[in-house]
Order: structure tokens, then C-alpha cells, then sequence
């Protein structure tokens, strides 16, 4: 075969399937995009731990939400302040909801007190946190987070909300001052044992942090704020992989069809002389290669068709036939086969079966497909 002819005709192939090849990739894209989107797994699953997708539903202006990143990403480098209690019901029960303490030291009435009293705003941490949609929820609580250890029931007050360490955990002994001296509403009338005073530095069993603020939660927001180019690279890569596999898969469709249209459908070998010609601009030439050599000793195998019969009728002396059969059978010496490819028209499977017997002969063999 001819590599050059081979290329050509899937050069052609692309062409005349370019439409669905198209749309094919598109399809492919659309699909990868929005794999990128609802599958956590491929995008934002992280080995150690995650941040629950509630944290970003909230959307920001880009500019606004770059400044509460930065922001954020600083106040998450310094070390957290803790303290931990342990808390028991008047009738000896165990107070479990340790979620309430860090829902109420960041309720606006309190914070503003708590800034108020200590003289470190903290309130600015929070806003960049909501805006930034780093919500509290079931399995996230922030910058300032209450957490019980499920073991001993211990509950953990840890602050993560300030510039520096130092004041995180001035922060902390204002909340332990508060929750120990029971000046808060819910706490009346329960018994707090103080674990250990407030004092920097991560107390949290490794698998609590999970749920606490870290450069890695905020580290979130930084796929989210580079969710727009990464979805652009996934479209992309998407629509090259969908041309690529659609054109495979098209192509692949071709070679079983039953149908020939293409020369990479059909054997032929480097000796057999071999012709494309486009039907209506190139009849001339498709007529001359027919009448040459002038030869009694020729004949044309095709698959009858009226197309095919005004060019055979160009030449009265060339005998043809639908196939090579009847002169196998007569041993008929032949110094030249043409068979004629139509295509969308001939049949693979007569193809093959004239190739095959064009072969047992001692002749030239000519393939000539008409691209009609």
C-alpha cells in the first residue's frame, strides 16, 4: 500500500466527518468540564482531610475575595491558642454541644464585647471567612471552634482568629474567664472543670483538625478562585481528547462497515497498480486509463452499475464481468484485471473475493476507485 494514498484518504475521511467529529468533541468537552465540577474525587479530594463543599457556596467578586484570601492565608499561619473543659448537666449527664461556644463567640453582640474588652478586632477575620464562604457546618468550624473529643468528652476552645499568636491567646483567656466565671446564658447551672488553661499551640487530636481553620482549608478557596483557568485547561484538554477518540471511534465504524468508501478499507500490495479519481472532474482521465494499452487480453470486473457501464461502453473491446468466477473456471488467460471500487457502493465482501482470485492469475491487477 501507499502510505502517501493511505494519508490522503484519511485526510479525506476527517474532512467528509468533520460535522460529527465536531460535535463528538464538544460532547466529550461538556463532559469533562462538568466531571471537573461535580467530582469532588478529581479536583478537590486531598489526602489528609477536606473541607466540606458547603464551605464554598458562597460566589465573591474576584478582586474582593483575592484580598480575603491573603488576609486569611496570614491570620492561618500563626499558632492557635486552647484551652480545654470538660462539662457536666445538673443531674450528672454530659454537656456535649461544644458547637455552641464557637457559635457564640462569634455572634456580632459578642464579638464587638469581646473586641471591646480586649482591644484585638477580630471581627475582620470573620468577615473574610464569610466572604470567602468558609461557613460553619457539621463537619467544619472555623477560625474559632469548639470541638469534643468523642473519647473523654473533652471540649477543646480553639482560637485561630487574630494577627498574632500572642493575641489568639489573649482571645482564649477572655472566653475561658467567661465560660469559668458562667457569665454566659447557657452555662449557668452547669459544672466546668477547667483541663488545661489557655496556652498557644495545637492541642487537637490530627483527625480534628480536619475541621478547624488551616493554610490548607483556605487553600480551598485558592482552587475555587482558579476554578475559571482550570475549567478552560479541562474544555480544552476535553475537546483535543474528543477529536482524537471520536475520529478513532468513527473510523473504526468505517473498517466494518459492509460498504467501501475508503482505499483503507480494501486490500491492495505495492505491485497492483492503483487509481483514485473523483467522478464528474476526473471522467477524462478515468476514461483514458480504462482504453490504454489497447489489449483484447483485459477485463473489467465491477459490480454492475450505470455509472460504471458509460465508462466500460468507452471501449467495446474489453470484455467485463461482476465476476472473475465464470473465467476461472475456463482458465481464460487474462494479461490485464481491472477492478473497478466504487464507492458507497461495492461490496467489501465481493471485493475481496475478486481480489483473492485476481491473484491466482499471472496478470497485472488495476484497482481503480471511483470516489463517486
Amino acid at each position: 500500500m501507499s502510505l502517501t494514498t493511505i494519508l490522503s484518504e484519511i485526510w479525506r475521511f476527517i474532512k467528509e466527518n468533520i460535522i460529527k467529529i465536531i460535535a463528538g468533541a464538544v460532547f466529550v468537552c461538556v463532559l469533562t468540564v462538568l466531571g471537573s465540577l461535580f467530582l469532588p474525587n478529581l479536583m478537590d479530594q486531598t489526602s489528609e482531610g477536606e473541607v466540606d463543599n458547603e464551605q464554598l457556596t458562597q460566589t465573591t467578586p474576584d478582586e474582593d475575595a483575592k484580598v480575603s484570601y491573603e488576609y486569611l492565608t496570614n491570620i492561618y499561619e500563626q499558632e492557635p491558642a486552647e484551652f480545654e473543659m470538660f462539662i457536666q448537666l445538673e443531674d450528672g449527664n454530659i454537656f456535649g454541644n461544644s458547637f455552641i461556644f464557637d457559635e457564640y463567640f462569634t455572634s456580632p453582640a459578642v464579638v464587638e464585647e469581646i473586641e471591646h474588652e480586649t482591644g484585638i478586632e477580630y471581627s475582620k477575620t470573620l468577615a473574610h471567612e464569610a466572604n470567602l464562604g468558609l461557613n460553619k457546618t457539621s463537619k467544619y468550624r472555623g477560625s474559632i471552634a469548639g470541638i469534643r473529643n468523642t473519647s473523654s468528652n473533652v471540649i477543646t476552645i480553639r482560637v485561630q482568629v487574630a494577627e498574632s499568636s500572642k493575641d489568639n491567646l489573649i482571645l482564649a483567656e477572655a472566653f475561658a474567664d467567661q465560660i469559668l466565671n458562667k457569665e454566659i446564658p447557657f452555662v449557668e447551672g452547669l459544672s466546668v472543670t477547667s483541663i488545661s488553661e489557655p496556652k498557644i499551640g495545637e492541642q487537637l487530636l490530627e483527625n480534628d483538625l480536619e475541621m478547624v481553620s488551616s493554610l490548607k482549608s483556605v487553600g480551598k478557596f485558592a482552587s475555587a478562585e482558579s476554578k475559571k483557568r482550570s475549567i478552560l485547561l479541562y474544555a480544552i484538554a476535553g475537546f483535543i481528547i474528543g477529536l482524537f477518540v471520536i475520529t478513532i471511534i468513527l473510523f473504526i465504524i468505517q473498517l466494518f462497515k459492509n460498504k467501501i468508501n475508503y482505499a483503507f478499507q480494501y486490500s491492495w500490495d505495492f505491485r497492483d497498480n492503483h487509481f483514485i479519481f473523483k467522478a464528474g472532474k476526473e471522467n477524462e482521465k478515468l476514461k483514458k486509463i480504462l482504453s490504454a494499452p489497447e489489449t483484447t487480453n483485459q477485463i473489467i470486473v465491477h459490480q454492475k452499475n450505470d455509472f460504471v457501464e458509460q465508462f466500460i461502453d468507452a471501449k467495446q473491446d474489453i470484455k467485463d464481468t461482476e465476476t472473475l468466477s465464470r473465467f476461472a473456471k475456463n482458465k481464460t488467460a487474462i494479461d490485464e484485471i481491472i477492478l473497478l471500487v466504487e464507492s458507497n457502493f461495492t461490496d467489501k465482501k465481493w471485493y475481496n473475493e475478486q481480489y483473492y482470485l485476481a491473484e491466482k492469475y499471472d496478470s497485472q491487477l488495476t484497482i481503480i476507485q471511483i470516489i463517486n
